[in-house]
């Protein structure tokens, strides 16, 4: 299958508005840059219906899909800087999602709960309090981790 561009376009659906959006198909479903991330998905008679995209859309997507990446590039730095405060890295996670610190808490939400899985190397950090399921989406598991303070030098 040959990759090309084409302008989606999806009708209001109750309060989400009308879109157009352009996509790049590819022989694994399409992909957009939309919403801060590039997705994959299926949908290929939704695209064979669609219009090709012009030569300037094409241009406008690829650019957005490059600040996507580069933003997402940037993320994963700023969290591994908030879990090396901690001793951890984004491998000690199964299925990783987020990252924040809230005073001398870090929180780290991961997608692992309802697949069996635990994080086991972050339940063995000196630096874990406790673990939950999330109230609203049980799919989603929550850890939090005591940030240790360092004592200043002593000059």
């Amino acid at each position: 299958m040959i990759e090309r561009y084409v302008v989606l376009s999806r009708p209001a659906i109750g309060k989400l508005p009308a879109t157009t959006e352009t996509v790049l198909v590819t022989e694994h479903g399409y992909e957009y840059a939309g919403g801060g991330a590039v997705f994959s998905g299926g949908a290929a008679e939704e695209c064979e219906r669609a219009r090709a995209a012009t030569d300037e859309e094409v241009a406008a997507f690829r650019v957005k899909r490059e600040e996507v990446k580069a933003r997402r590039v940037r993320q994963h730095e700023l969290e591994a800087e908030f879990l090396a405060l901690c001793g951890l890295t984004h491998g000690d996670f199964s299925r990783f999602r987020s990252v924040f610190r809230d005073g001398d808490v870090l929180h780290v939400e991961t997608r692992e709960n309802g697949t069996n899985t635990r994080s086991v190397g972050a339940i063995r950090n000196p630096h874990y309090l406790r673990s939950c399921a999330d109230d609203f989406d049980g799919t989603y598991e929550h850890y939090e981790f005591r940030v240790p303070t360092t004592e200043p030098d002593n000059v």
